[in-house]
């Protein structure tokens, strides 16, 4: 339940000034309108990072960021009114250190002087529901670094204008936390956004810190776009090379002069959107997608709209604010600091939010929570790349000691895997909604700054841990696909393998570890004391799902291992042979049919299946899957419905979602919930050229939604088979191992000690010739 209540934002907040009929125009107040040029550069989306730099790959989308940088520059230099804001430093970044020293003091001589700003700072614009904290915090700092280390800046605002929704942690820790004063952002749902248009609460106060921070947890909120659900300029007011709007034609010796019809219009935008917000300042967004890319275009139109509007309004040609509010207009370049300090000086008592702005919505039945869940195995890496980092800057830090630190945050032997991370937490990027090659450049850099940093790591440990010296070690990435290059290729005849396990947390914790091996054994796994420790070998579950895994995975607990400390375990081959020794020479465990009398014991004479292990209880049904834990009754099954897709609406029937497909719209004018004017999706499989949206309602199941192909759709569950469930019980491991129809593969699994469940599953290959 969201509660809504009022503050006072400062000590002296009153009530805005309301236009009466006894008072005429010259006694009302001066709109001021803050004209915020930027554009937004996606660190990845329909090309990579690299390729929306250099400008590659334009059969795609035209996008060359450096020439946004590069032209920006002399045009803020040519006008000292001109003000900039920019957001992604994984570009500016790029772009800096191709610079010449002359043009970096050029460039920091306009952050000096208040012309180039930096909203958000961070190294890219992040996602806000696919998203760990920890991620969100590292990209930013990585961000803030850069600024504060090259020009001594501090962001003070937020602007997450395009993620798909917003969340209280990044009012709270990412903005409040951060010691933004304000957040703007420009995407809400579209029921919502419509209301709060029609009630002028577009802007407010969010406070989604921890109750016990009060008032301190505070942040300014706003929406851009005008308040069309967008961050762009208002309707015929796009400037950039590859809009359409018609330019200040302002030379009345020239054939076309507009001014009169430009400035009106541009009138009419201000008071129809100030309208709709409290308060006498309002900020349109003067730019949008990779826009600036030839900067001079947009600031010599923008130059005309400011001198030809207020020169219109100091003579008193501008038409009266038709809302009765305000007296006049008064047009300037401004930033969102600026407009977020007059909105302070506005003295106005605002709304308290306290919840989110999820889920978000552009149509009724276009959610976008598909991309949650979509692309899961790099949402997968990027949780072990940011998980990785944190270990890694702990060892740096410990290695560090005694000497100097890195000269700049760049300079850190994990920069690499740092700024991978960094990338992608982008709102395209973790969340899924990237196309399938940008997704692989992804997963490369996360990749390459793994094995970066672990190649550092393992110097660092061979050289600080006690009984490591020389030793060579190796980061195992693909645990989760059993594959290990040393232990899969230890000669156990001559060698022993040692184990390192390490603790990034801030408490003692025990964890098992998992080793794939070639071979069942036999084998024993001794601590650093030599004491011998108790463990299972298993056949693998992902044997031939990646290209050498291994046939066997041996798991031990690492007991008590300290806070960000490790321990050293060494497996050895047994004395003897046959099969592999489980503890202190009990059989290997061997899988076996669930119904056959041998696995009985698991679970009593009579049904259900039951498992326990370290106290906790799971039971399953005859097919293998889970229906209690702990007492708790759990329904579990698996199945698949089918997609929508707009083109083939004709074979669906025209019934199918109750719409028709529309002629694709105006991106830059869309509308939320108007047909045609629906925001880009993830449509076609990869190069293709349409790739805008044909209608809001005719959007496509994809990577950002998941939508049935029909409105009574009905999921298929796959069928279960009695016959395909196995159960392996070892000394500390019980797994429970189950198929779904002919493409699922499930495994259960309970560790002593432990009071979780671990549920594995590999889905494919899917069927693609049965025409779903």
């Amino acid at each position: 339940l969201a509660l809504l209540f009022v503050i006072l934002y400062s000590a002296s907040f009153i009530e805005g000034r309301v236009h009466t009929d006894d008072k005429d125009s010259s006694s009302l107040p001066i709109l001021s309108v803050h004209l915020v040029p930027h554009t937004h550069d996606d660190v990845g989306w329909l090309k990579t990072v690299d390729q929306y730099f250099y400008g590659a790959n334009n059969t795609i989308q035209h996008a060359n960021v450096q020439m946004v940088l590069s032209t920006l520059i002399p045009s803020l230099e040519a006008d000292p009114s001109r003000k900039f804001t920019y957001v992604e430093q994984a570009f500016l970044t790029r772009w800096w250190n191709q610079q010449t020293e002359n043009m970096q003091q050029r460039v920091k001589k306009l952050v000096k002087s208040g012309q180039l700003s930096f909203a958000n700072g961070g190294w890219c614009m992040h996602d806000e529901a696919a998203t760990h904290f920890m991620g969100m915090m590292d990209q930013t700092t990585l961000g803030h670094s850069f600024l504060s280390e090259t020009f001594g800046y501090a962001p003070t605002v937020g602007w997450q204008i395009d993620p798909f929704g917003h969340s209280s942690t990044q009012a709270g820790l990412l903005s409040s936390g951060a010691g933004f004063d304000a957040l703007y952002f420009g995407r809400i749902d579209y029921q919502d956004l419509a209301l709060r248009r029609s009630q002028r609460r577009v802007e407010g106060v969010w406070r989604a810190g921890a109750d016990s921070a009060g008032d301190n947890a505070d942040v300014f909120w706003g929406l851009t776009g005008s308040y069309g659900g967008n961050y762009g300029p208002p309707e015929g007011f796009c400037f950039d090379n590859f809009c359409s709007d018609e330019p200040m034609m302002d030379d009345p010796d020239l054939e076309g002069y507009n001014v009169g019809e430009k400035v009106a219009a541009f009138a009419a935008a201000a008071y129809e959107q100030a309208n709709e917000a409290r308060g006498t300042h309002i900020m349109m967004t003067m730019g949008s997608d990779f826009q600036y890319e030839n900067s001079e275009v947009w600031f010599r139109n923008l130059d005309s709209v400011i001198r030809n509007t207020n020169e219109y309004n100091d003579k008193g040609k501008i038409e009266e604010d038709p809302h009765g509010r305000f007296g006049g207009i008064k047009v300037f370049y401004s930033n969102p600091e600026l407009y977020t300090a007059a909105k302070h000086e506005d003295d106005l008592t605002w709304e308290v939010k306290t919840d989110d702005f999820f889920p978000y919505s552009d149509c009724e039945q276009c959610f976008w929570t598909g991309y949650f869940t979509s692309r899961a195995s790099l949402k997968r890496l990027e949780r072990y790349g940011s998980s990785f980092l944190q270990a890694a800057r702990q060892v740096e830090a410990v290695s560090s000691l005694g000497s100097s630190p890195p000269s700049s945050t760049m300079s850190s032997p994990n920069h690499a895997l740092d700024s991978a991370v960094g990338v992608a937490q982008h709102h395209d990027g973790v969340s899924g909604t990237a196309k399938q090659h940008v997704a692989d450049d992804y997963a490369l850099r996360i990749d390459k700054g793994v094995k970066a940093s672990a190649s550092y790591v393992s110097d660092a440990v061979g050289r600080l841990a006690p009984g490591a010296q020389g030793l060579d070690f190796e980061l195992c990435q693909g645990l989760n696909v059993s594959v290990c290059g040393t232990s899969q290729g230890a000669d156990f005849d001559t060698e022993r393998l040692v184990v390192g396990a390490y603790n990034s947390l801030s408490h003692e914790r025990d964890a098992y570890v998992s080793v794939p091996l070639e071979e069942e054994g036999p084998y024993k796994v001794y601590d650093a004391n030599g004491d011998e420790v108790e463990h299972d070998v298993f056949e693998a579950d992902d044997k031939g799902v990646a290209e050498g895994s291994a046939p066997y995975v041996m798991r031990f607990r690492a007991t008590g291992v300290k806070p960000m400390g490790g321990k050293f375990y060494t497996v050895a081959k047994a004395a003897g042979g046959g099969p592999s020794s489980a503890g202190a020479g009990a059989g290997a465990p061997k899988p076996r049919p669930a119904e056959t009398a041998e696995s009985r014991s698991l679970r009593g004479s009579e049904p259900p299946l039951t498992a326990t292990r370290g106290g906790l209880t799971v039971t399953f049904t005859p097919a293998g899957a889970i229906s209690s834990v702990a007492g708790l009754p759990v329904a579990q099954s698996w199945g698949y419905y089918t997609s929508f897709d707009s083109s083939n609406a004709d074979l669906l029937g025209s019934s199918a979602v109750g719409v028709e497909p529309q002629p694709q719209g105006d991106y830059l004018s869309w509308t939320p919930g108007v047909p045609g004017t629906c925001l880009p999706g993830y449509l076609d499989m990869e190069g293709a050229e349409d790739r805008w949206l044909r209608d809001s309602d005719g959007q496509n199941s994809g990577a950002y939604i998941f939508r049935p192909s029909r409105k009574d759709e009905r999921l298929n569950i796959l069928e279960q088979s009695e016959s395909k469930v196995t159960v392996v019980e070892g000394a500390l491991v019980t797994e429970v191992k189950a198929e779904f129809g002919e493409w699922v593969k499930q495994t259960t699994r309970l560790y002593e000690g432990e009071d979780y469940v671990e549920v594995e599953w590999t889905v494919g290959p899917i069927p693609i010739d049965d025409g779903v």
